[in-house]
């Protein structure tokens, strides 16, 4: 991979944020805001007190997504939207309980698309405490540019910076591959 194609990672990275905490902020402003059609599902789902429980999660669910697109306390902003999705998806989509196939595969469907986001967001939890491009708080060290390291060539040199494999050049033996003298440390 060339090295210009490094100087994209931050900037997928903060597409990708911004992509999936995007669904949560608007979805927790419908919850806040549109609450009267949020109650009324809740209701025909036979969640307890809907009216709160919209509020709540909405709350949840706009905090949370700010948070991760922030990249500030992101490990609370990925257990907060943890906490919303997962135990939502078997309290609004138990399709076990559907006994038509068409509403049956919807809900199946809505069911494993919210796990699904459940565990995303635990591996935005995961990886809350590693260094985030554009982030408002960064947490740890930034990675080298190159994240995946020459090995060592079999005399156990290994290169003074992280590059992309050269042409071999090595002056000792034909199996040390993809290194320039100038990479080489004495």
């Amino acid at each position: 991979m060339p090295e210009e194609a490094w100087t994209l990672w931050p900037w997928m990275h903060l597409a990708g944020r911004i992509c999936f905490s995007l669904f949560f902020i608007v979805f927790g402003l419908n919850h806040l805001f549109g609450s009267r059609q949020v109650v009324g599902y809740f209701q025909r789902k036979d969640v307890p007190g809907p009216r709160p429980v919209a509020v709540a999660t909405g709350l949840m669910l706009l905090v949370g997504g700010l948070l991760v697109l922030t990249g500030w306390s992101r490990f609370i902003g990925a257990g907060l939207l943890f906490l919303v999705l997962f135990p939502g998806a078997f309290a609004l989509h138990p399709f076990w309980r559907e006994t038509d196939p068409a509403t049956r595969l919807s809900e199946r469907a809505q069911f494993f698309m919210t796990l699904a986001l459940a565990g995303a967001a635990l591996l935005v939890g995961y990886y809350g405490h590693t260094w985030w491009p554009l982030a408002v708080v960064h947490y740890g060290s930034p990675p080298p540019p190159w994240h995946d390291p020459i090995p060592p060539c079999s005399h156990g040199r290994r290169p003074s910076t992280f590059r992309v494999p050269r042409p071999p050049t090595c002056r000792h033996l034909e199996s040390c591959r993809g290194y320039r003298r100038s990479d080489l440390t004495e």
